[in-house]
C-alpha cells in the first residue's frame, strides 16, 4: 500500500488523501480538519470487478499529480509546461527549446 496526502488550499487543516492498495484499488479520503484517525469520509474504487475504470484511471493520474505537487516546482503557465513535457523540445514547433521562438 502507498498513499499521498495533499493539504487543501483554503485551510491548513483539511486534506485529500489517496491510498493505492496492493490490489490496485484506490481509496479516496477527504477530511476537514487535521486529525488523521481512521479513514473518516472515504470511498473506494476497485480495479477488479469495479464499474468505474475511467474514474480509477483518473484517480491514478491524480495520485501522480499530488506526488508532483508535494515535490514542488510547479509550472504556472501552460506554455511553459508544454515545453517541459517534451524533454527539451517545444510542444508547438518541435524545435529545441533553446532555439524556439514560440514564446
Amino acid at each position: 500500500m502507498k498513499q499521498v496526502k495533499r493539504t487543501e488550499d483554503m485551510s491548513p487543516d483539511g486534506y485529500l488523501k489517496l491510498i493505492w492498495q496492493e490490489d490496485g484499488d484506490i481509496i479516496v479520503v477527504a477530511r476537514e480538519g487535521g486529525a488523521d484517525a481512521g479513514l473518516g469520509n472515504s470511498v473506494e474504487f476497485c480495479s477488479s470487478g469495479g464499474h468505474s475504470h475511467r474514474t480509477l484511471d483518473a484517480l491514478r493520474e491524480l495520485y501522480r499529480a499530488m506526488e508532483a505537487d508535494n515535490r514542488g516546482g510547479y509550472v504556472t503557465h501552460r506554455r511553459e509546461q508544454r515545453h517541459q513535457d517534451r524533454a527539451g523540445r517545444c510542444g508547438e514547433c518541435d524545435d529545441l527549446i533553446s532555439r524556439c521562438e514560440c514564446n
